[in-house]
């Protein structure tokens, strides 16, 4: 398990800018162990598929999408560290 105070800031910057796309419900930091990743990691709710925008707010933080799909009537996305 890692928790550094990096990967936790990278988490927390990428969680507040996704947050402010028009399509997220909701970007939840995850500490390691809260979610199914070992380290840090980022759970999106979106109303639409993500889109390219959210990716590039995903990479510009160095996150990679570890898993989407649909869920209830929405999206759901986990991006991790």
């Amino acid at each position: 398990m890692t928790c550094t105070v990096a990967d936790r800031e990278r988490v927390r910057e990428a969680a507040a800018e996704v947050r402010a796309c028009d399509d997220v419900i909701g970007a939840d930091a995850l500490p390691p162990g809260a979610g199914p990743e070992l380290g840090w990691s980022l759970e999106i709710t979106a109303t639409t598929p993500l889109g390219s925008t959210l990716l590039e707010r995903l990479a510009a933080h160095d996150l990679q999408l570890a898993e989407a799909g649909p869920r209830g009537s929405g999206y759901w996305a986990l991006a991790t560290v």
